[in-house]
């Protein structure tokens, strides 16, 4: 059996252990901790997200 934490950026798993598994399970829990910059609160006041649907090249998603 493989226990795998994946992450695309190098040195932000801090640490990673197996645990006991939970409950009932045959697995293994693995419990691991990240490193992430705090966002201060009111940075992102006003900030409205918009999905720009119309511009998605669903021809080229659809071969992939």
């Amino acid at each position: 059996m493989v226990d795998l934490v994946m992450t695309n950026e190098l040195f932000r798993v801090l640490t990673a252990n197996v645990e006991h598994p939970f409950s009932s399970s045959d697995h293994n829990s693995v419990r691991f901790s990240v490193a992430f910059e705090r966002i201060k609160s009111g940075t992102l006041e006003g900030v409205q997200r918009r999905y720009l649907w119309k511009k998605g090249n669903y021809e080229d998603m659809s071969h992939y």
